[in-house]
């Protein structure tokens, strides 16, 4: 009987180990879903970067900094 707990606890255990060593390594889903992720990331940061010339452009620079977004009314100027 103790066998049995201790090859269950064995078999568990090394289960446990190869789930945490393939944590490391990435798959080719993982790959491209980082790779989508950081796409996005970096086309947000361009687009931010654009409407931050235009806004300053627009000498809108002072009604940015007071806006205030209210999500009950979408959106106020304070």
């Amino acid at each position: 009987m103790a066998q049995f707990f201790i090859d269950k606890g064995t078999s568990e255990l090394s289960e446990y180990k190869k789930k945490e060593e393939n944590k490391r390594y990435f798959s080719r889903e993982k790959q491209n879903a980082e790779a989508q992720r950081i796409k996005r990331e970096d086309q947000l940061s361009r687009d931010l970067q654009k409407a931050r010339a235009f806004i300053s452009a627009c000498g809108l620079t002072e009604d940015f900094a007071r806006y205030k977004f209210n999500k009950t009314r979408n959106a106020e100027l304070e």
